[in-house]
């Protein structure tokens, strides 16, 4: 053995990532501001670590380098994967136009490739977050009884991408809270498609990268969630939501979508703003939830004109689960909910035959997630071997009380496989053959989609994991795979597995 190879041994041994690959830029955007950058813009970067999983120190040593000047980093987070996420701070001293972004890795000694990036002048997006201006003072836009804003009132909301201001703040420094620094040009709000009186239009005092920009709610806006655009120099954002005055929501159980609508025999969620449902919660029995719940019911009227009263599962102060009655007609529908102090609170609903939305359970402490882009099927997995099934977890508590994925062993090349899920609004959907499952983007076999038997408006889907999924999953040797689903015109996530 030569003195050079001994030496290049004991790096090896001593140091591993002085012969790291550099890292890997993958993705620069602004969600808020529809993916456009601009100059002061905070902007998302996802970078992938030269090995996985990645070293310990990578994160916490990635700089970022756009058009030769430094973008400091505000926010650095790392995920199951080899995966970073940064959010950097555009220098507010760049101009308009093609340029490159460039992030190093300090642990490592090693920079990216130029990332080429185009910036705009203006590159608006709302961060959501609203305040209500009152006489008596400041207080936060929510659902609470006497929070939602009201038609009339002054409202600030946070903004990115506002382009320059007077005077220039530089990049990186907190803004001053007095003199308010102003934006050079006045943005544009439309609230629920009507123009909004805008007052003010400055950088948030004590942050970095964010506007603050003050309007009034116009006087005609109906009660609601209401969207609000921002547009500045031509550009759009995203729209954000506004409550405003006192209403009720629904969605599917599992909270993501389709808002406001749902399938006979489903389980909703109902959300009340600007009021309360009752003064304390109440649980009814899970396998035969009551018709009436802690003094409150629930009654739909459907595109018939037949009233039906609801099964409850749950009522809060504020939400209520509660199921779609059987034989509701498709079609608009009323639901209407009547409270414990006898206030009844009507809402909307669009009854379709199909209005799937699949559970699923984030990781983190007491469920809280850690990773929004890593989350997993409500379910488990089924194995048979030598004819004996058994049934195994795809998550677990670890000892911090976080929820963390258990890797499932596909090896086996005599084990049959079977991932049982569970949704609602899935058990009217056209025939089986037309539903597609799939896992790592590879169809797999649906074997039933329908009631799961003991839980009313819960449903159940089987997917068999055919062997030669299985196999090229075990060849992986670990990582993470998606799971999906395709019922009806609909495309559904279910979440990750472990492998």
């Amino acid at each position: 053995m030569t003195l050079f190879t001994r030496v290049a041994g004991w790096l090896l041994l001593i140091h591993p990532v002085l012969f790291a690959q550099p890292p890997e830029v993958l993705f620069v955007g602004n969600s808020p501001g529809k993916e456009r950058l601009s100059p002061g813009v905070r902007a998302e970067v996802q970078v992938r670590a030269p090995q996985y999983p990645q070293p310990a120190g990578f994160i916490e040593t990635l700089t970022a380098q756009v058009g030769g000047l430094a973008a400091p980093v505000l926010l650095a987070r790392s995920s199951f994967a080899s995966v970073a996420y940064l959010t950097i701070l555009i220098p507010v001293e760049l101009l308009p136009g093609p340029t490159t972004l460039v992030v190093t890795s300090g642990l490592a000694g090693t920079s990216s490739r130029p990332y080429d990036i185009t910036l705009y002048a203006y590159s608006p997006g709302l961060t959501g977050s609203f305040v209500r201006l009152t006489p008596t003072g400041s207080s936060p836009v929510s659902c609470l009884p006497g929070e939602t804003a009201l038609p009339g009132e002054l409202v600030t909301v946070k903004a990115v991408g506002l382009g320059p201001t007077n005077p220039r703040v530089p990049t990186g420094t907190i803004s001053p809270g007095m003199p308010p620094v102003s934006t050079v040009i006045m943005p544009r709000i439309v609230a629920s498609g009507e123009d909004a009186e805008v007052l003010e239009s400055v950088l948030s005092p004590g942050e970095i990268g964010v506007y603050a920009v003050t309007f009034r709610v116009p006087p005609g806006v109906s009660a609601g969630d209401r969207s609000v655009q921002l547009s500045m120099g031509g550009f759009d954002s995203r729209d954000a939501s506004l409550s405003i005055g006192q209403y009720v929501t629904h969605v599917p159980n599992p909270g993501r979508w389709p808002v406001n609508m749902a399938a006979p025999e489903s389980i909703v969620s109902a959300y009340a703003c600007g009021a309360a449902f009752a003064n304390a919660p109440a649980t009814g029995d899970s396998q035969s939830p009551p018709l009436a719940l802690g003094g409150v019911r629930v009654t739909v009227t459907d595109s018939a004109d037949v009233e039906r009263t609801a099964a409850l599962y749950y009522v809060g102060r504020f939400q209520i689960n509660y199921v779609i009655p059987s034989g509701t007609a498709t079609g608009p529908s009323t639901a209407k909910i009547t409270s414990a102090d006898g206030r009844i609170h009507g809402t909307t609903l669009e009854i379709r035959r199909v209005a799937p939305s699949l559970y699923t359970v984030c990781c983190g402490e007491e469920g809280a997630s850690i990773d929004d882009d890593f989350y997993f099927p409500a379910g488990h997995l089924v194995r048979i071997r030598d004819g004996v099934r058994k049934v195994e977890a795809l998550f677990k508590k670890d000892a911090a009380g976080r929820i963390v994925p258990v890797p499932i062993d596909t090896c086996p090349d005599t084990d049959e496989l079977f991932l049982e899920i569970f949704g609602t609004g899935l058990r009217f959907r056209s025939t089986l053959s037309d539903v597609i499952g799939a896992i790592a983007g590879t169809a797999v076999p649906v074997e039933y989609v329908g009631p799961q038997s003991e839980f009313p408006g819960l449903d159940q889907i089987n997917l068999r994991i055919p062997r030669n999924v299985a196999k090229s999953l075990c060849n992986r040797g670990g990582g993470s795979a998606s799971v999906g689903l395709a019922v009806d015109g609909w495309f559904l996530t279910a979440g990750y597995l472990t492998f």
